[in-house]
């Protein structure tokens, strides 16, 4: 009920009842998770590490995610317990858990240091390119992007071709207008959803933006920076469909009575302007 961080009796407190909570339910993976990151958060880095894999080798078959999740607390904690040393053992680790997860960043961003430290320069590059496809667009990838071009210099001097074109961020330009049979059911102040989604994929957009209706017709752009979903972004297709949508209701979600308009498939890295005409009415089967 406080604000105040826990004093060192409570934290000895808390600690002692996590162990006996692990030890008492040694089948609930919860309480031995909990009980593992403490221990790596106390720098106890080789009970941690023996504890994470007691936790994978208890985790059903068909548990991708968590057992990539596993994996990836085993690197991490081989790798502290190494003072940071990088090694081949703790890089297998890590792409054993990329093999089930292609997409954790956490993990993707590990990978690429050790791949570099080990002289493994284009698998590096391979970890930091699924990265920047995770990132770009949602936070600051500057770093990110330093150690990419870097690490494409030295494959150039060892005399090889790297292609980073897809470092550049995906964008969109939409040209947003209503048909004139539908010009009398349009209202100023009905709220326009413009967003762009995966043909086959993700029913989430992988960009968005909301204008007002008394803004027709209107150019936007729709980019990796109006991405809904970290880890989803335009950039990771090579073709969307562009969506406007007149929402009467006022909710992105499509209703009967909101007006439509689509146009598929569009490239993400065109330079055309994209005419998305808004032309008929959501059916009562949507």
């Amino acid at each position: 009920m406080s604000n105040e961080a826990l004093t060192a009796e409570e934290n000895d407190a808390l600690r002692a009842s996590l162990k006996s909570a692990a030890e008492k339910k040694p089948k609930n993976q919860e309480w031995q998770y909990l009980q593992a990151r403490m221990l790596f958060a106390d720098g106890r880095y080789t009970e941690s590490l023996k504890a994470f894999e007691k936790i994978y080798a208890n985790l059903p078959a068909d548990a991708t995610v968590d057992r990539a999740a596993a994996l990836f607390q085993i690197a991490q904690a081989k790798f502290y317990r190494a003072d940071q040393q990088s090694s081949d053992e703790i890089y297998a680790d890590l792409k054993r858990s990329l093999a089930l997860d292609a997409t954790n960043s956490r993990v993707l961003g590990l990978a690429g240091v050790m791949a570099f430290e080990l002289g493994h320069l284009e698998q590096a590059l391979g970890h930091w390119k699924g990265l920047w496809l995770n990132v770009a667009g949602n936070s600051d990838t500057s770093a990110l992007k330093e150690g990419i071009e870097r690490l494409a210099g030295l494959l150039e001097e060892q005399g090889k071709q790297v292609d980073l074109s897809w470092m550049q961020l995906a964008e969109i330009r939409v040209r947003i207008s209503v048909s004139e049979a539908l010009q009398a059911q349009l209202q100023p102040e009905d709220a326009v959803f413009v967003m762009a989604k995966a043909i086959d994929g993700p029913a989430m957009p992988l960009a968005a933006i909301k204008i007002s209706a008394s803004e027709l017709p209107k150019e936007i752009i729709l980019n990796d920076n109006l991405g809904m979903v970290a880890g989803l972004s335009l950039s990771q297709f090579e073709q969307v469909q562009v969506i406007a949508r007149i929402a009467k209701g006022g909710q992105p979600i499509a209703s009967p009575g909101d007006l439509q308009g689509v146009v598929t498939p569009v490239a993400v890295t065109s330079d055309d302007t994209v005419n998305v005409v808004i032309d008929h009415v959501v059916g009562d089967s949507l």
